[in-house]
This record gives C-alpha cells, structure tokens and sequence, in this order.
C-alpha cells in the first residue's frame, strides 16, 4: 500500500490583524484557516511553512485538514480550510501565536 506524501502549505502573516483572521484557538493543537478555492480533503496531512508577523524566520509544522468552508457554502466568510497543528509542536506553536495575540483573544 502506498501512503500518500504530504501537501506543502504556504501563509505569510504580515500583521497581528492577519494572524488574528488565520488564528484557529478552538482547536486542541491550536490552528491557521487557508483561505482557498481549492479545498483539500478532511484528513489530509500537511507540512506548513508559518511565517508570523515579525519573526525572520519561518516555523515548520505538520498538521491535518480537519475543517472546511466550501465555496457553495451558505456559512458566511471566505471559502477555505482549517489545518490544526501536530502534537508534537504544536502546543509550542499555539503557544507563541497566543503571545503575540494576547491583547485580541481576551
């Protein structure tokens, strides 16, 4: 049986405001919401390339697609998915994002 290879995931989040709108708490690992009229396929594993607002540098983490807004979707806001984080850096992540965002999500 062959497993399939992981998709590779791109979001630059230039500002707090941006991460803000990506930023998916709700979710154990935490998460980023890709806004897309692609979707990928619940479950699908992916390797995302999270640059944040003021960091040089950007994280590497593995997660899965684990929710998605269609396009013919009568839900408001754009058409896209939700990728939650790993656990192996996840809470990591979740953590730094949440530092950053301390002032919004209170």
């Amino acid at each position: 049986m062959t497993e399939n290879k992981a998709v590779s995931l791109r979001i630059h989040l230039k500002n707090l405001n941006a991460l803000y709108q990506s930023y998916m708490p709700y979710l154990l690992q935490g998460g980023l919401f890709f806004p897309s009229q692609k979707l990928l396929p619940l479950g699908t594993v992916v390797n995302v390339e999270c640059q944040l607002p003021n960091d040089l540098q950007a994280l590497n983490i593995k997660g899965k697609v684990v929710w998605m807004n269609p396009t013919s979707s009568t839900n408001q806001g754009p058409a896209g998915f939700g990728v939650e984080f790993d656990k192996e850096k996840g809470p990591q992540v979740r953590a730094t994002i949440e530092h950053l965002l301390k002032e919004k999500l209170c």
